[in-house]
This record gives C-alpha cells, sequence and structure tokens, in this order.
C-alpha cells in the first residue's frame, strides 16, 4: 500500500511541476524579462546534455549558449508550451549539429 501513495505522490509532484512549468513559459512569452526563470532551471540540465553530445567542456559552451538565444528569440512562437521540455532540447541537438558543420567548413576553408 505504502509504494501506492508514493506513486501517486510522485505523479502528483510530477504534475504540478509540469504546470509550474507551462505557466512559467506562458508567462514568458507575455513578458521575455521572465526568461531568467527558465534559463535557471535549465541551464545546467541543457548543458549536461550538449557537454554528453561533444564531451568537452570548452566546446559545450558555444551551443549551450546559442541554444538559450535561439529559445529566448522564439519562445513566442510555441504552441504548446507543455512541450517546452521536449522543445528546448530539439534546440540544443540542432545548434550542437550546427556548431559542428560551421566547425568543420572552417577548418575546410583553412587549408
Amino acid at each position: 500500500m505504502s509504494q501506492i501513495a508514493n506513486s501517486a505522490d510522485t505523479e502528483r509532484v510530477e504534475r504540478s511541476e509540469s504546470d509550474c512549468l507551462q505557466q512559467l513559459v506562458i508567462a514568458c512569452q507575455e513578458d521575455r524579462t521572465r526568461f531568467q526563470g527558465i534559463y535557471l532551471l535549465f541551464i545546467k540540465p541543457v548543458f549536461a546534455y550538449i557537454l554528453r553530445l561533444v564531451r568537452n567542456r570548452e566546446l559545450a559552451e558555444d551551443p549551450t549558449s546559442e541554444t538559450f538565444i535561439k529559445a529566448f528569440t522564439s519562445i513566442c512562437q510555441l504552441n504548446r508550451p507543455e512541450k517546452f521540455t521536449a522543445w528546448i532540447f530539439t534546440i540544443a541537438r540542432n545548434k550542437t549539429i550546427d556548431f559542428f558543420q560551421e566547425s568543420t567548413q572552417e577548418s575546410v576553408y583553412r587549408i
């Protein structure tokens, strides 16, 4: 019985966190000065995700910054705030790919 209660409590907390994030995203869409809250919530997980992709702390910094710039400038276009987490990690993946494509092109031009 205890496991059932713990499972229900965990589900309730996760739903509550999801609702809070959704409200924060909506607030940011209305007033971008509130984006700092999103930044503080997601900087560590986004950086960790990009770090796992590139395996180098210094190389992870630029795509991380670019991820938050893109999220900040595009948040008003996000139609489904409940999908914010997937959205920002998709941006992170794409910015990491872009970064390495640009780096590869630059090294070709140097030769």
